[in-house]
């Protein structure tokens, strides 16, 4: 008699924040990789299964043509969602990216899967790209931020999805 395949509760589904890589802040050297699943996984214990699918630098457009195999055939109960840090770091629309996390919702929701919509995160900075040689404190908030990270805020603040 051969083991039953129990399908996954939870695919956690997205790009390097879901495979759990981290950027080492400035000076500390090497974070080891933390996947938030894997969290998850040690949290819920033996009550469910949790799969972690994440690829690190991949674009919401990339996630699309991916979720077929790694979420919809995998058949969890749900999936969290995370993406488009990377597409707002290579200039895609909000807009664009909003459309791509609709779209993987829609596939979701038609295939009985319950989505878990995660906003992009905020960005880190070194206190350089700030336009200041220490790190940012209440008194800096008068000090110009650089056009790159203000763009990067920027997008993070638009409200057309």
């Amino acid at each position: 008699m051969g083991m039953k395949t129990v399908s996954p509760y939870l695919v956690c589904f997205g790009d390097s924040l879901t495979a759990g890589y981290q950027a080492a802040p400035h000076g500390f050297g090497v974070i080891e990789d933390a996947p938030y699943g894997g969290f998850i996984q040690e949290w819920v214990g033996g009550r469910a299964r949790i799969v972690v699918s994440g690829i690190c630098g991949e674009l919401t457009s990339e996630m699309v043509k991916r979720f077929q195999r790694d979420v919809i055939q995998v058949g969890p109960q749900a999936t969290v969602i995370l993406g488009g840090a990377n597409d707002l770091g290579w200039g895609v629309l909000p807009g664009q990216i909003c459309e791509n996390l609709r779209e993987m919702y829609r596939l979701a929701l038609a295939a009985g899967i319950e989505p878990v919509g995660v906003t992009v995160p905020s960005i880190r900075a070194d206190s350089h790209e700030f336009g200041i040689e220490q790190p940012r404190t209440a008194k800096d908030s008068e000090k110009p931020i650089s056009p790159w990270v203000r763009a990067h805020i920027d997008q993070r603040l638009v409200s057309d999805c």
